[in-house]
């Protein structure tokens, strides 16, 4: 049977875990040039059209979704990774298959809240600029306007299903 200190190990494992970030880096730094680049070819279009105030709202309405929306998500991922932490049992057996459990404890420590807190702010940056590309449900849902005339079936206002519903 294969235990956890039998399983081989590299040579350098730290030096591994460092080019982690260093990769984490540069994927991230990809992914904010190419949306610089297009952000700056729309402002330029938008300019020579005459429409900044166009382009200023709808930037403004994409930042404003990503922070909104990305501390709502932090929040709730963190305290729901909390409570699992929290109601997680302090002490388990390990059986035979558990070799990863194992590894986890060894790996993260006491450094689980700092890992929590790593993890939750990663995946509520990749929900808030998922939630930016709804900036148009959100407009239409900001100013939308009654249209004057009624849902036979519901009696409700046909502007809701054009500007509320969707978003």
């Amino acid at each position: 049977m294969t235990t956890v200190t039998d399983l081989p190990r590299g040579r350098n494992p730290r030096g591994r875990l460092a080019l982690l970030p260093i990769l984490a880096g540069l994927f991230v730094l990809w992914f904010v040039l190419q949306g610089a680049a297009h952000t700056f070819t729309d402002y330029l279009f938008f300019s020579e059209v005459d429409l900044t105030q166009v382009f200023r709202t709808v930037v403004g309405s994409q930042l404003m979704l990503v922070v909104v929306f990305g501390l709502i998500f932090f929040a709730l991922l963190w305290g729901n990774l909390v409570l699992a932490d929290r109601f997680a049992p302090a002490f388990r057996t390990l059986g035979p298959g558990d070799e990863i459990v194992a590894r986890y404890r060894e790996v993260v420590g006491g450094n689980a809240a700092r890992l929590r807190t790593i993890l939750a702010a990663i995946f509520s940056l990749i929900a808030g600029f998922g939630v930016a590309g709804q900036w148009q449900h959100w407009l239409m849902f900001r100013h939308g306007s009654s249209f004057g005339v009624k849902d036979a079936l519901f009696h409700r206002d046909v502007s809701f299903y054009v500007f509320k519903l969707p978003f």
